[in-house]
């Protein structure tokens, strides 16, 4: 009776000490699941953290680039403005500062160099008068390109012979010189897709021819030019400033109206009647 008494107890000790699997289960499910929840949120907030840093990084990056564009871009403007206005330059020698003029950093012509040039070959062109036409263009042959030369050679000598013979001298009046704008260059030079640059010159003046010995006037006349000219590849004792005029092409100038147009075939008919 012992014996089966402690068995029986055995036998519901023995029960009592299985442990619910069902219970166990649904715990360890339970926490599984929120672990990966959990898990999951991590990673995901980190990766948004990721992305955002490097968009944060990629923003930073073309900023510093084109701030590095636009310093450069106005260095370069201002080492123009630098060149072309002849300020001071302080030049640093290993902590010894020397103020120098900018011209003494110059490589090429200034552009008060060459619309002088420009001025000059218009003067010498179209101010020979009867008595200064052989020095005037001998003076202008010096400072023409090859091409020039032979463009106007036969045109210049015909001129000559006529000025030999018209006994008159000019005055020069109503200037204007100063670099041309592309759209202001002739319509067949801007349909070939030429570009204005600073070697190119618009000369504007108005002539007017006067009877040698008196005050007689023989006739007025608007020139509009478009000079231009090319730079050498360094200067010489003859031509200091290195620069020779390629070519020198007239622009017509546009009426404003038909009326003013008539007004000048009116006057065109009378000094020719005179």
């Amino acid at each position: 009776m012992k014996i089966g008494f402690f068995g029986k107890n055995n036998k519901d000790n023995s029960n009592n000490n299985i442990p619910n699997n069902s219970s166990a289960n649904t715990t360890n499910n339970k926490s599984s699941s929120s672990s990966i929840e959990d898990g999951s949120g991590r990673a995901y907030s980190g990766l948004a953290k990721l992305r955002q840093s490097n968009l944060l990084q990629q923003a930073v990056i073309i900023a510093l680039i084109a701030h590095a564009f636009w310093s450069d871009y106005n260095w370069r403007a201002f080492a123009d403005e630098l060149s072309q206005k002849q300020w001071v330059v302080f030049h640093d020698r290993c902590g010894d500062t020397e103020a120098m003029d900018a011209v003494r950093f110059q490589t090429g012509a200034s552009d008060v160099q060459i619309k002088k040039m420009a001025w000059d070959m218009f003067v010498w062109i179209r101010g020979a008068g009867t008595n200064t036409v052989d020095s005037y263009y001998k003076q202008a042959l010096k400072f023409m390109t090859q091409k020039m030369q032979d463009d106007l050679f036969r045109d210049l000598e015909k001129r000559r012979v006529e000025l030999q013979t018209l006994n008159i001298y000019f005055s020069i009046e109503n200037t204007l010189v100063r670099q041309i704008r592309t759209d202001e260059l002739p319509l067949d030079a801007q349909k070939a897709g030429f570009k204005a640059t600073r070697y190119d010159v618009l000369v504007k003046a108005t002539i007017t021819a006067f009877r040698e010995g008196t005050k007689e006037v023989v006739g007025t006349k608007d020139y509009t030019y478009w000079m231009h000219l090319i730079p050498l590849s360094k200067p010489t004792m003859e031509n200091a400033t290195g620069l020779l005029v390629d070519s020198m092409i007239p622009i017509e100038t546009r009426l404003p109206n038909k009326k003013a147009e008539e007004t000048l075939s009116q006057n065109t008919t009378k000094e020719e009647g005179k």
